[in-house]
């Protein structure tokens, strides 16, 4: 953290340990905060100078939610939102929700010197054995399957719902009339 002490707000982090990261930025103890978007919501931090956006929320909403933590009450406050090329596409998405075009500034030093072609797969990895437990577990029928694979009938003991031992085919009712009469 270069020097810097941080707190962190997360959704795995408890209430009381939220509650605690908050406390100790707003009383200053932390300089930076980092936050993801569920724990961001809702928060009321005065006197934020900088919101530092790691990336362009994948809910084009949530960035609104994020800069608006700073500049409140008619303060002036800063937003950074960090963009790679990958991501320029997610941008200009931004830029239509918020009907406005954020100011772009390029930083040279960190700009990639040249983007590396992706790479194929000329074979295909050497797969382990399977023990001979796991032979038996992958050829064992699944629930519902026969020894062979093949789905086996349902029976009324099953539980299955279609299937209804009241409704019979005319064809089956004729011939139980039938028996016993002569």
């Amino acid at each position: 953290t270069w020097g810097y002490k941080v707190g962190i707000l997360h959704g795995e982090r408890t209430h009381q340990e939220r509650k605690r990261s908050l406390s100790a930025f707003r009383e200053g103890r932390y300089q930076i905060l980092v936050a993801t978007d569920i724990a961001a919501r809702g928060l009321d931090i005065t006197d934020l100078d900088v919101v530092i956006n790691y990336d362009i929320p994948h809910v084009k909403h949530d960035f609104i939610h994020r800069v608006g933590r700073t500049g409140r009450a008619g303060k002036e406050g800063v937003a950074v939102t960090l963009v790679s090329p990958d991501e320029i596409e997610q941008l200009n998405d931004l830029h239509k929700v918020l009907g406005s075009r954020i100011k772009e500034v390029i930083l040279p030093e960190y700009a990639p010197k040249e983007v590396k072609a992706r790479g194929f797969l000329l074979h295909a990895p050497q797969r382990r054995k399977k023990s001979a437990s796991a032979k038996r577990e992958a050829s064992a029928p699944r629930p519902g399957m026969n020894k062979k694979g093949k789905k086996r009938k349902t029976t009324k003991r099953d539980g299955f719902k279609a299937f209804d031992a009241a409704k019979k085919t005319k064809e089956t009712q004729s011939k139980k009339r039938g028996r016993g009469r002569k």
